[in-house]
C-alpha cells in the first residue's frame, strides 16, 4: 500500500475543520461591501526586571490592554547599545601585544535571542514557541524585499554581526575602539539599532485572524517572553590565546568564542564603554547592562458600535496553525525517534545542530561547518603547476576529514506505526524538492521540510491540507547522520574495583566523539479557536 493513503484512511471529527462541505467557488466573484473600522498602534509594557541579565534567562509578562476591540500584528521592540570593541594588552612578556577583541552580535540577534514565547488567556495556554521557529518560519516562507525587510527588523545586518564586511564600511576591516592622543573619544565600532521583532502569533500573520478582545471579556489576554542570557548573544575574539609573535606578522587572528562571563577580561562593561586612557583597558564604568527599552509595539482595531456587538454577541471561531517543537539530543549515526505529533498536521521542520554551538553562539547554523567554509579543505602546502616550477602555484587538498562534510543528515524514512509514509529517502529531498513548489522560499541548508500541505505560506490561513495523525500512535523519523570527527583523548573509562583492580572498561557515547548532533523537529498543526460567552479555548486541547 502507497504511504501516501495513510492520508484517506486516517479520517476522523479533526478532518471537518478542513474537510468539509466546499464553500468556495473558483467561477465567480462578487464585491462585498465592509465595516468601517480604524487602526492605531500603541505601546505594551511589561511586569518583571527591567534589565537583561548577564548569565541568566530573563522572563517579561505583557497583559495586553483593552486599547481597543482586535489586536492584530505584535512586535517585540529593543534597543542594542553602542559597541566600542577596543583591543587586549597583553603585558606579560618582553614585548606588549595589542590584540583586538572584534566584537559581534549572533546572526539574526531579534528572534535567536528568544527562548520561549508563550500566549495565554487566562489558565489556558494557546501557543508556545521560541525565536529559533520563527527563524525557521521565515527562511521557509519569505523571500526578496519582504526577507530583506525583516532582516533588517531583526537586526540580521553585517553592521552589527560582521562590521568588517558591512556595506558602509569602505576600508573592509574591523573598526577597533583606540585611545591615543589623536583620538580621545573614539566612536563606537558598532553603532546602536532599535530592533523591530515580529512575534508572529497565530493572529498577527492576517487580518482576518485578529483576536477580538471585545469577544473574550471575562479572561485577559498575556504573551510572556524569555529572554536568553545576554552573554549568548555575541562574540568576541579569543584574546588570551594568542601566539607570542609580533601582531604585525602574517599570522591568523584568534578564533571568535563565546565570552566567559567569569573572566573579567570577556564582560560586556568592556565594550558599553570606550577606552578613557592610553592602557586601553580600563572603562569609566564596569555595569554589565544597559537602557534595552523593551516592550510590545501592538496594532490595535477599532471596531463600528454595530460590529462590536455581533463580535461580543455571537460565537466566533477561528482556524489556527499553531506550532509544536521537541528536542531530542545526541542523536548521532542511525537512530529511530519517535516524534510527539497528534490531531491535523500540516507540515514538519527539522534541524540538527553540533552540540558545541554553544562554544561560538552559532545557534542558527544547521550545518557540520562552523564557518561558510570546510574548517580543513586546503593544505599548507602548494605546488608549480608549470613545470619545471614557474610563478604560478596551485593549491592541494588536506588530509580527508569528516568535518569537511557540511550536510549532517545522509537520509531520512518517515512512518506511522510502523507503515512507512515516505520510504527511506536522500536528504536531498527533505532540503531541496520539497521546497520547491510547496513553500513560497528556499530556507537554507540544513532546515528539512516535509509537507502534508500543498502551501505552506504562513500568511494564507486558508489550509491546502493536512494529515490527521490522531488516528495513529507512533510516528517516526528514521535517519542516519554523517560521523563526526572521533575525540582521540577519550574513547573509554576505566572500571575498577575497591582494590584498584581493573575490572572492565565503559564507553561514554557522549564523549566519543569530538561533537554530537542535536535534533529539533517543528510540528504545525491546525486547530480552531472559539470565543463563546466572553470565555477563549481550542477546540483540540492538549
Amino acid at each position: 500500500m502507497g504511504g501516501g493513503l495513510l492520508n484517506l484512511m486516517a479520517h476522523g471529527a479533526e478532518n471537518l475543520i478542513i474537510n468539509g462541505n466546499p464553500k468556495t467557488t473558483y467561477f465567480k466573484t462578487v464585491y462585498k461591501t465592509h465595516t468601517n473600522f480604524g487602526i492605531q498602534k500603541f505601546r505594551v509594557d511589561y511586569n518583571g526586571q527591567r534589565m537583561l541579565d548577564l548569565n541568566k534567562e530573563t522572563e517579561l509578562t505583557f497583559k495586553i490592554p483593552r486599547y481597543a476591540d482586535l489586536v492584530n500584528d505584535v512586535y517585540l521592540v529593543m534597543n542594542l547599545p553602542d559597541i566600542w570593541s577596543g583591543v587586549y594588552v597583553d603585558s606579560s612578556g618582553t614585548t606588549s601585544y595589542k590584540i583586538p577583541y572584534e566584537f559581534k552580535w549572533i546572526e539574526e540577534i531579534g528572534v535567536q535571542m528568544i527562548s520561549e514565547i508563550t500566549i495565554m488567556h487566562g489558565g489556558l495556554v494557546l501557543s508556545k514557541y521560541s525565536g529559533e521557529y520563527l527563524s525557521c518560519l521565515v527562511e521557509r516562507d519569505l523571500n526578496g524585499t519582504k526577507k530583506e525587510l525583516w532582516n533588517r527588523m531583526v537586526g540580521n545586518l553585517k553592521e552589527l554581526n560582521d562590521p568588517a564586511n558591512a556595506s558602509t564600511n569602505y576600508y573592509k576591516e574591523y573598526p577597533n575602539a583606540f585611545y591615543d592622543t589623536d583620538v580621545t573619544t573614539p566612536g563606537p565600532s558598532i553603532l546602536g539599532k532599535t530592533l523591530y521583532i515580529p512575534i508572529m502569533p497565530w493572529f498577527g500573520m492576517n487580518s482576518k485572524q485578529s483576536f477580538p478582545l471585545v469577544a473574550s471579556q471575562y479572561n485577559e489576554l498575556f504573551i510572556n517572553i524569555k529572554i536568553k542570557p545576554v552573554r549568548e548573544l555575541y562574540i568576541i575574539r579569543d584574546v588570551e590565546n594568542y601566539y607570542k609573535v609580533s601582531i604585525a606578522s602574517e599570522i591568523d587572528l584568534p578564533e571568535y568564542i563565546a565570552p566567559n562571563t567569569t573572566n573579567d577580561l570577556h564582560q560586556l562593561y568592556r565594550f558599553l564603554n570606550p577606552p578613557i586612557n592610553t592602557g586601553q583597558m580600563t572603562r569609566n564604568s564596569t555595569r554589565n547592562d544597559w537602557n534595552a527599552d523593551i516592550h510590545l509595539l501592538c496594532n490595535y482595531v477599532f471596531l463600528s458600535d454595530e460590529e462590536q456587538t455581533k463580535m461580543a454577541g455571537n460565537e466566533q471561531k477561528y482556524i489556527a496553525r499553531l506550532p509544536y517543537e521537541r528536542d531530542y539530543h545526541n542523536v548521532t549515526g542511525s537512530r529511530t525517534i519517535d516524534i510527539e505529533c497528534r490531531d491535523l498536521v500540516s507540515s514538519l521542520m527539522w534541524r540538527f545542530r553540533r552540540s558545541d554551538v554553544n562554544e561560538i553562539n552559532a545557534w542558527n547554523n544547521y550545518t557540520n561547518w562552523i564557518g561558510n567554509y570546510p574548517p580543513d579543505f586546503f593544505s599548507t602546502n602548494d605546488f608549480p603547476i608549470v613545470a619545471p616550477p614557474g610563478t604560478f602555484k596551485g593549491r592541494q587538498t588536506a588530509n580527508a576529514n569528516p568535518a569537511n562534510q557540511k550536510e549532517i543528515m545522509l537520509d531520512c524514512a518517515i512512518s506511522f506505526d510502523g507503515k512507512y509514509r515516505e520510504n527511506t529517502l536522500d536528504a536531498g529531498v527533505y532540503n531541496l524538492t520539497e521546497k520547491l513548489y510547496k513553500t513560497p522560499s528556499n530556507a537554507k541548508d540544513g532546515l528539512y521540510c516535509y509537507n502534508f500541505c500543498m502551501n505552506t505560506d504562513h500568511t494564507d490561513p486558508t489550509p491546502s491540507g493536512a494529515v490527521n495523525l490522531a488516528k495513529f500512535e507512533h510516528v517516526t523519523l528514521e535517519f542516519n547522520t554523517i560521523q563526526p570527527p572521533i575525540n582521540g583523548a577519550k574513547q573509554f573509562d576505566v572500571l575498577c574495583d575497591e582494590d584498584g583492580n581493573v575490572i572492565g572498561y565503559r564507553k561514554d557515547a557522549f564523549n566519543i566523539n569530538e561533537y554530537n548532533f542535536d535534533l529539533r523537529v517543528f510540528e504545525e498543526r491546525y486547530n480552531v479557536v472559539y470565543f463563546r460567552s466572553g470565555h477563549v479555548g481550542l477546540v483540540y486541547a492538549k
